[in-house]
């Protein structure tokens, strides 16, 4: 079972300029369109209470390719200043599809909708994933093994301590609270 490395950061600076720094460190553009997460669980939040995530994501590139892949990840931990999950994914054929088999399943709650455009940069073993939502700060989220992440950190252009294992409720509640407005994570907001 692999463990996911990640740690997030708030971009604070023009998103072209970050994007231009990432080019000229070498790190090639590999996906750029939007992404689409969909965490299921029961009525009575049996995953949520475990801190498990089932996770429903499609992925369409700027061309209108779609890739869907369906996620199971174990509790959040922190590890050596890193949000580490354990976590088992695999490609399926048809997001609709693949729904209708969790809800039969029981998994019929969507207790969080994330809809977003992004830009997947990678360097080595190291991702780095621009994400726009429709109303919230821009963030940028690395992901790979921390000796990697940690060698590549200073080259982004953003101090270490900017980079945090907070889960995504943390950058909704400091966004909310510096703005007075709700974060709007997709077009309708399915935060329950």
């Amino acid at each position: 079972m692999k463990r996911e490395f990640e740690l997030k950061a708030v971009l604070t600076g023009e998103e072209a300029e970050f994007r231009a720094r990432l080019s000229r460190a070498g790190w090639r553009l590999s996906f750029e369109g939007t992404m689409s997460d969909r965490r299921l669980d029961t009525p009575d939040r049996v995953l949520e209470d475990r801190d498990v995530v089932l996770r429903l994501r499609s992925m369409r590139a700027r061309s209108g390719k779609t890739r869907t892949s369906l996620c199971w990840k174990g509790p959040a931990s922190e590890e050596d200043g890193y949000k580490v999950r354990a976590e088992v994914e695999t490609t399926v054929g048809d997001a609709v599809v693949a729904a209708e088999i969790m809800g039969r399943l029981s998994y019929t709650e969507t207790t969080l909708a994330l809809d977003r455009e992004i830009a997947v940069f990678a360097k080595g073993g190291v991702w780095a994933r621009i994400e726009r939502y429709p109303a919230m700060d821009t963030l940028i989220e690395l992901e790979g093994d921390p000796a990697d992440v940690e060698a590549c950190i200073e080259e982004l252009g953003l101090p270490r301590e900017a980079w945090k294992p907070w889960p995504l409720g943390v950058f909704i509640q400091q966004y909310e609270e510096r703005t007075g407005g709700a974060a709007r994570l997709c077009e309708e907001d399915h935060r329950g």
